[in-house]
């Protein structure tokens, strides 16, 4: 069958889309002709320096707040814009439509969506981690009419399945899937996580133009190791599941000898779940560059615990040039109650040891925590000041404001955390006990204040790159 998965504006395009990459690679290997349409990054391209400013935005309420704005949607999705992505989508008279659903681009999505629908009659399926069983997204999107088919989590398998049912004359109920049958809609529940990583084939970015993006994509990983109470990602990936050094290297050597590209963002939660394993992959990715003749470079995220300095040296010199971190909150008993256990001595003796390694370093900030109060607020304040010399530029994102989305443990559970639940995924109608919403919000605001100060000018030597 001929199938088109596309990626709609706005989420970002620093790195081509590994989540089509990957599902593309599993249906080319069963004999499907499949096209890859990245009209987020060809529309960031077309896009003015004002609206890639703020669809694009670092901060996703931003990001949102301008798919609010009338005037500005007018002037990114204008008539002939709109026109445009409908025309590219159905130039190949695609039998599937699949659209990468998040949660910055589900308006624009479900609008293109509609449009196509008029004009043609290829199924259209929806995936990614905003159609989620808990919010009841995945749901609403196919009763609505949006899609004939929603894919709820990991999507391999589910995709793959679906096509095959399509092609034998109709979808049927399918373990993580939500369809359109002939009869109602069904529910097929969830599906079991891919078990073993590695037998999945290498991802495929073959007809993105790789030239709109600064690197590739990969992951060596599924899952997290922690359980963070505010956290929705490990209800999507479920249990962390590690791939083997030896496939990823492989990996990322097919990548460079196939598109000639030497950068690459790794997108796991985390890539230092099995420390054992990241060290055999650094060591491996040492002698991939001295074999072809350049060092690979690549950024990934950390999760905050203990590493050793000889570590963080030794992925310096397998090409690492820049680490997020999570930290979240200075206070530990927030952090405690949230379910990490990591101290924070831990926390700024690991940024210290990334600095001197001459890796850059961004960090993840949150507050109005459940029971945050003005102590623990202000242990944050202070643990940002003390990292704010080892951070790029004084480059932490901008902080976030602690919600309960749907696939949390505090969505599930309010209770656990304080909060007595009016609505959970309304900020301004929770009721913990503790600050009031204008409080949590002008928490944020200073706290935000203080990220964006310039670098301290006493820095220790070192650095990222």
């Amino acid at each position: 069958m001929k199938i088109t998965l596309v990626r709609m504006p706005a989420f970002g395009v620093t790195c081509a889309p590994l989540n089509l990459a990957c599902l593309a690679a599993v249906l080319r290997a069963r004999g499907h002709d499949v096209t890859l349409l990245d009209l987020d990054a060809a529309t960031y391209h077309e896009a003015d320096a004002d609206l890639r400013s703020t669809f694009w935005s670092r901060d996703t309420a931003s990001n949102l707040a301008a798919w609010k704005d009338p005037q500005k949607v007018r002037r990114l999705a204008s008539g002939p814009t709109t026109r445009e992505w409908e025309r590219r989508v159905l130039s190949g008279s695609p039998d599937v439509v699949g659209f990468s659903v998040y949660a910055t681009n589900v308006v624009p999505t479900a609008h293109l969506a509609r449009r196509i629908r008029r004009r043609s009659r290829a199924p259209i399926v929806f995936g990614g981690p905003h159609c989620r069983r808990e919010s009841g997204v995945a749901l609403d999107l196919v009763q609505r009419g949006f899609a004939d088919a929603a894919v709820v989590g990991e999507g391999e398998e589910t995709l793959a399945e679906l096509v095959a049912d399509l092609a034998a004359g109709g979808l049927r109920r399918r373990p993580g899937a939500i369809v359109r049958t002939a009869r109602a809609l069904e529910d097929g529940g969830p599906r079991a996580s891919l078990a073993d990583l590695d037998a999945l084939p290498f991802p495929d970015f073959t007809g993105l133009r790789l030239e709109h993006y600064d690197a590739l994509s990969a992951a060596t990983s599924r899952g997290c190791i922690n359980r963070c109470g505010f956290c929705l990602d490990c209800s999507f990936w479920g249990a962390h599941r590690q791939r083997r050094a030896e496939r990823v290297a492989a990996e990322l050597e097919h990548q460079v000898r196939t598109h000639g590209i030497l950068r690459f963002e790794l997108l796991d939660l985390l890539v230092n779940g099995r420390l054992p394993e990241l060290e055999r992959l650094c060591r491996l990715l040492v002698a991939l560059g001295e074999r072809v003749g350049r060092p690979v470079e690549w950024r990934g995220f950390l999760s905050p615990r203990e590493m050793s300095a000889d570590l963080l040296g030794l992925m310096r010199r397998a090409g690492c040039t820049h680490v997020s971190i999570g930290v979240e909150s200075g206070s530990e008993r927030v952090l405690r109650r949230f379910h990490r256990r990591t101290p924070t001595r831990t926390i700024e003796e690991l940024v210290a040891r990334c600095h001197a390694a001459g890796i850059g370093v961004g960090i993840d900030w949150m507050v109005g925590f459940p029971g945050e109060t003005e102590e623990d607020f202000a242990a944050t304040v202070a643990l940002a000041t003390r990292l704010r010399p080892y951070v790029e530029g004084g480059g932490h994102r901008p902080a976030s404001l602690c919600a309960a989305p749907p696939g949390s443990d505090l969505y599930a559970n309010p209770g656990r955390y304080g909060v007595v639940r009016l609505d959970a995924t309304d900020l301004a109608g929770w009721d913990d006990g503790g600050a009031p919403y204008a409080t949590r919000v002008a928490r944020r605001r200073r706290l935000n204040e203080v990220l964006a100060q310039a670098r301290a000018s006493g820095a220790p030597d070192g650095g990222g790159s």
